[in-house]
């Protein structure tokens, strides 16, 4: 199959999920065997992992790691919105701003070096 945007929205998901269960998501005991897992999109419900997740997040993070790309978010704009509507819903507004901050605090001999 030709690769297209979904390919991207599955890689924010992956890393979303490793980031919200703090494992790697697809690790194998070699590259063919960690290879077969993405392909085969081989994975625990973050739910199990981390059992302070709510389920909204759960769903957006599976959509976004869905096996069949039509199942996926279209666009990253979509997930986004999803993200942002959890965000508000649970009361954690988050803007570019909050990000800035940090970014500074947390990388700030990063980007003095910069």
């Amino acid at each position: 199959m030709t690769l297209d945007n979904r390919s991207d929205i599955f890689a924010c998901g992956v890393v979303l999920y490793e980031l919200l269960v703090g494992d790697r998501l697809f690790l194998g005991e070699s590259d063919f065997s960690t290879l077969e897992k993405v392909r085969n999109v081989e994975l625990v419900p973050p739910t199990r992992l981390n059992k302070s997740l709510s389920p909204h997040l759960e769903r957006i993070v599976m959509k976004a790691l869905a096996k069949n790309r039509e199942d996926r978010y279209r666009w990253a704009g979509e997930m986004a919105e999803d993200l942002q509507r959890y965000l508000f819903a649970t009361n954690q507004p988050f803007a570019r701003t909050d990000l800035q901050r940090y970014m500074a605090q947390h990388f700030k001999k990063e980007i003095e070096k910069e």
